[in-house]
């Protein structure tokens, strides 16, 4: 039979957790929190999910084909087959 193809990940970037939390609030729809050394992308209504580091600002979801870049002021949340989204951050 086939193999299937293997998954490939980019790279987990170590990011000090300072440079984390600072990064936790509310960006439009979606809610960053920091707990045990990560971020987590959380939806109303949804689980949450581990958001992995590639870089200090820009992260992806093992459970979906998503991209975010994060800055202490706005979200841009990129989903394969969604149009981009960009937040201001609230609080």
């Amino acid at each position: 039979g086939l193999e299937p193809e293997p998954l490939t990940m980019p790279p987990v970037a170590s990011v000090p957790d300072h440079v984390l939390v600072a990064l936790k609030g509310t960006y439009g729809p979606v809610r960053v929190e920091h707990d045990h050394g990560a971020l987590w992308l959380v939806l109303e209504g949804q689980p949450r999910y581990r958001m992995w580091a590639a870089s200090p600002s820009r992260f992806y979801l093992l459970e979906a084909p998503v991209r975010i870049t994060l800055t202490q002021s706005q979200m841009v949340f990129e989903q394969d087959g969604l149009e981009r989204q960009e937040w201001p951050r609230s609080k």
